[in-house]
């Protein structure tokens, strides 16, 4: 899924537009500025080039194309970036080769099993006694509930299985 689709999903996003629902960007010259989404930011340091279809913020160093911006502000692989934006420019994606449909089956199996060991480890936090030792000793270290849902914050049981 990368190589000509990649090009053409890049040279079909209008970067500008792309950043500007995040970041208000004012024009300079044949660029733009705004203030940069990835770190506190007082004064415009995020430069984005339309002809060069690149952003750089010269504060924090982030910078790319829309595929590199889509990872940093909405967290997908490179994969599912790339897959947004096409959907975004109207190119249809869709797994061609066996290999691809087998990585993508493999990474949907993975996000199962990651789901379900969250959830596990949360509810044995939360909802039993065993987590009940572990659950107040992080509430006395000053987190509350939703600190712990936020960084998905979960127990194990005693025991080696």
């Amino acid at each position: 899924m990368q190589g000509p689709l990649k090009e053409m999903v890049l040279e079909s996003i209008d970067l500008v537009e792309l950043i500007g629902e995040r970041v208000g960007l004012t024009r300079k010259g044949k660029d733009f500025v705004g203030l940069c989404p990835f770190h506190t930011d007082h004064k415009p340091s995020m430069f984005v080039s339309p002809a060069k279809k690149i952003f750089k913020c010269f504060a924090c160093g982030a910078g790319g194309d829309a595929i590199h911006f889509v990872m940093k502000t909405q967290r997908p692989d490179f994969r599912d970036a790339l897959a947004l934006l096409a959907k975004r420019a109207g190119i249809e994606v869709s797994p061609t080769s066996e290999g691809d449909k087998k990585v993508a089956n493999r990474r949907d199996e993975l996000r199962r099993v990651m789901e379900w060991a969250r959830s596990y480890f949360r509810r044995n936090l939360m909802e039993t006694d065993a987590g009940r030792g572990a659950l107040d000793y992080a509430r006395q270290r000053g987190f509350t509930d939703a600190t712990m849902e936020q960084f998905n914050l979960g127990s194990v049981p005693d025991g080696w299985n």
